[in-house]
């Protein structure tokens, strides 16, 4: 029996996927939005094992996301290699709009962005002999608009055209140009983000078209399917060094009835049937096991990848210079909370499956009534739930709470005896259990349904997020809460 893998091969909120190949080595780009550092990179070697490797924006001063609504920010980067060189394109939707970033090693250090004069979302590059072809999504226009560019400078060298409008699904967006035995293919997602998403092609035998659509459109769709995989789309296409095709793709994962997902869109890989001169084709459904690509099972894998943590928004000066380890952490407890619109003293990890435990032993310092540090699941300002230990006139508290869009709701109290207990998220597909441990003994607060921080009730384009939090009312406060022992685990 051969071998095989199953999907996502990289869970939790990592949308929009863009791939590249260079000899061996597989690297793949993600959509961040608001999260600061931005752009993460993986690499891989068998295009199912993933290891973060970088991040294309981890300085403050190149892009500005201190000020980025949720679920706005950094849009659908395109990763592409070329003479030596790799590039990313990208949109900060609310800031700089469009802007191209280059590296020579793509764990970095990424230069700062080169603005890109187009309108639209979701741009894209394409190499081919010696002209290279822009492509993005111009929701104004409902198409895919093309043009000529230098990717060094991000000057446009041709006006903006209308390429494609697509098959006739709402939103044409994702699109990428893939030059092939002298037709240029245009692959791009249609239908919207939600349970409508599909991929769809078109081709010509020159880069502005006329596109003629694909005999077999929708390349991939789950829509209307009893299947665990849902909102197929936004694809990228590579080819492996034995000439095999495999496509990226986002997906999400749903649970209950009505189904609502809250892991957030999920990298996924499926092979793909491109035969010379013909069209790319998926199997749809996608079964659930798949034969893993040809390739060696390399020692690579093992490596260990660079730190996961992030913040939501570029943080401030006092708390940028933390790069946690899993033993220790200290957060100040800032006069920022978890429902403003602004950068605080939260710094997470994506959750990656719907089972596992978050925990920490915590420890508030502080002599002033109001702070608080501990445990937080977010998804977004106005859609989260906490595990603190807070401070009071007459000693300290640890307590549950949740935000569910205008209500905020205290859940549980306990007192606690001095400042310091260990706090634990036990995970399950149904419920957040807000666990506390305090003289060996462990308890539960309280619980949370996940279905209260998912995306058909949240809103926006991210997932959920485990993280540590602190919090005050005094600006001028030394305040801090102490994280030990933290670790994320999850079912092998």
């Amino acid at each position: 029996m051969s071998a095989t893998f199953s999907n996502p091969v990289l869970p939790g909120f990592q949308p929009d996927p863009s791939i590249c190949r260079v000899g061996e080595d597989y690297f793949l780009a993600t959509s961040s939005f608001e999260l600061f550092p931005g752009l993460p990179i993986h690499h891989s070697r068998d295009l199912v094992n993933w290891r973060l490797i970088g991040h294309a924006l981890e300085r403050p001063g190149q892009i500005d996301l201190s000020r980025t609504a949720s679920s706005q920010g950094i849009f659908a980067p395109t990763l592409r290699h070329h003479r030596g060189r790799f590039y990313l394109i990208c949109t900060d939707v609310d800031g700089v709009g469009n802007f191209i970033l280059h590296a020579s090693d793509p764990a970095g250090p990424w230069s700062d962005p080169v603005r890109v004069a187009i309108d639209g979302i979701d741009p894209s590059l394409c190499f081919h002999e010696d002209r290279v072809y822009l492509t993005a999504s111009a929701p104004d226009q409902a198409g895919i608009l093309g043009a000529e560019i230098d990717p060094d400078t991000g000057r446009l060298l041709t006006p903006p055209e209308l390429w494609w409008r697509g098959t006739g699904g709402k939103y044409p967006e994702g699109p990428h140009l893939y030059p092939r035995e002298g037709w240029f293919y245009l692959l791009i997602s249609e239908g919207g983000t939600e349970a409508g998403h599909m991929i769809t092609v078109a081709r010509s035998r020159q880069a502005g078209g006329p596109y003629e659509p694909g005999p077999h459109n929708p390349v991939l769709t789950h829509r209307s399917l009893d299947h665990p995989l849902q909102s197929t789309g936004h694809a990228d296409l590579v080819q492996a060094p034995d000439g095999s095709w495999w496509m990226v793709f986002l997906a999400t994962r749903p649970l209950g009835y009505h189904p609502m997902h809250h892991l957030g869109r999920e990298t996924c890989l499926t092979p793909v049937d491109w035969p010379a001169g013909g069209w790319p084709r998926v199997v749809t459904p996608l079964p659930r096991l798949l034969p893993l690509p040809p390739g060696p099972a390399a020692a690579v894998q093992a490596l260990p990848g660079i730190n996961p943590w992030v913040f939501r928004r570029t943080p401030p000066p006092s708390l940028f210079p933390l790069c946690p380890a899993l033993e220790k952490c200290l957060l100040p407890c800032l006069p920022v909370s978890l429902e403003d619109a602004a950068p605080c003293a939260f710094l997470a990890r994506r959750q990656t499956s719907f089972d596992g435990r978050f925990s920490a032993r915590v420890r508030l310092l502080s002599d002033s009534c109001g702070d608080a540090a501990g445990l937080a699941v977010v998804m977004n300002e106005r859609h989260h739930a906490t595990l603190l230990i807070r401070r009071e006139h007459d000693g300290f508290l640890v307590v549950a709470g949740q935000r569910l869009g205008g209500l905020k709701i205290e859940l549980a109290r306990r007192r606690l005896e001095g400042g310091s207990a260990g706090l634990r998220l036990r995970i399950l597909s149904d419920a957040y259990h807000l666990e506390w441990e305090q003289n060996g003994d462990w308890s539960e607060l309280a619980s949370v349904s996940p279905r209260h921080l998912s995306t058909e009730l949240a809103g926006g384009f991210t997932g959920v997020l485990l993280g540590l939090h602190a919090t005050g009312p005094n600006p001028a406060t030394s305040a801090r809460g102490e994280f030990h022992a933290i670790e994320y685990s999850t079912p092998v």
